[in-house]
């Protein structure tokens, strides 16, 4: 299924954050790279579906996801910190009591 350009502007940003999650659950890929997904599905029965998914790829591909959600943190094998104040932070590092953007690999 192909959509256009202009079905795919009208779509409510739910709607479009379902397909791109679907079309990630679709993908063979090796590598996936996924960036913030928003707390409004994660907070939905979508989002135990999507943790269910991150953990179902542990020993079978690379996934670098960024999530200041410390539930989604603690799935990872390794985190990489990014902070002005610190630069690069990479290992299992104590999470911080105040959310902060991260990579988890």
């Amino acid at each position: 299924i192909t959509l256009g350009r202009a079905a795919i502007d009208a779509m409510p940003m739910v709607r479009l954050h379902q397909l791109q999650l679907a079309r990630l659950y679709l993908s063979e890929a090796p590598l996936l790279l996924i960036d913030e997904v928003p707390n409004a599905l994660l907070d939905q029965p979508a989002g135990m579906e999507f943790q269910r998914f991150l953990l179902a790829q542990n020993g079978r591909r690379t996934v670098l996801f960024v999530s200041p959600r410390e539930d989604f943190l603690r799935m990872a094998d390794r985190i990489l910190w990014l902070r002005a104040d610190a630069g690069a932070v990479v290992g299992r590092p104590q999470l911080p009591t105040e959310p902060q953007p991260a990579v988890a690999l």
